[in-house]
């Protein structure tokens, strides 16, 4: 049997590159395959942003492009999901709309698995390396640091071991925002503050330099409420 196709199609900040990885994790996973360009996709998933006007022009546009009139069925993640759910909805081969109010990992393995039937192996969302194994080792030498504790409630746990496509990787250690500034709309769509623990992103990183990258971006979408519970 062929693997199954997906293209992915990433708009916005450095937040949603990350997460869109996430994703690929998810699909490589269900045994999916990134289609090559000019190959037909069994799927196509739009990771939207919402930062501006012409952000949501750009996710429209990139939908109605990649949906080919509905021949392709279109899945529409990130904060343009949750800015416009209804608009978004209403275009021609889209599947489904999954905002931030919802575990967009697990929501989209569902829903590949509803569609086109059970995976032959039964997904396995990316997991943190267990704690004393060889994928731990780290030669880094750590330098002491006055840092927040990040409570377990508000606790990123996830983590990416590759960065595909790209020579430096983005690390996502926060999200969330409660600045609430007067000319954006990003504290309305992604109001929980979550940071991820120095520990958790100190292994991601190790994990990323063992594949190859050189140069890692700390990225988050408030970076400022790193640790803070409000």
């Amino acid at each position: 049997m062929m693997a199954r196709k997906y293209r992915l199609t990433t708009l916005g900040c450095k937040v949603n590159q990350y997460e869109s990885q996430e994703l690929r994790g998810v699909l490589s996973s269900l045994a999916w395959q990134p289609a090559r360009q000019g190959e037909p996709a069994d799927i196509a998933i739009v990771n939207t942003c919402a930062v501006t006007g012409s952000a949501s022009r750009k996710n429209r546009q990139a939908i109605r492009r990649l949906s080919d009139g509905g021949k392709t069925p279109v899945i529409v993640v990130g904060c343009g999901a949750s800015a416009d759910a209804a608009q978004l909805e209403r275009i021609s081969g889209v599947e489904a709309v999954l905002g931030h109010d919802t575990d967009i990992r697990t929501a989209v393995a569902e829903l590949l698995k509803a569609r086109f039937g059970q995976p032959q192996a039964e997904p396995q969302l990316p997991q943190p390396p267990a704690s004393g194994t060889a994928d731990n080792a780290s030669s880094t030498r750590i330098i002491p640091l006055t840092l927040p504790v990040v409570k377990a409630e508000n606790a990123l746990t996830s983590q990416i071991r590759a960065f595909d496509g790209h020579q430096r990787a983005f690390l996502k250690v926060q999200d969330g925002c409660d600045a609430f500034c007067s000319y954006c709309i990003i504290p309305r769509l992604r109001p929980a503050l979550k940071s991820k623990p120095v520990e958790v992103a100190v292994q991601e990183a190790e994990a990323l330099v063992r594949h190859g990258h050189k140069e890692i971006i700390i990225t988050g979408i408030f970076l400022g409420a790193y640790g803070r519970d409000t």
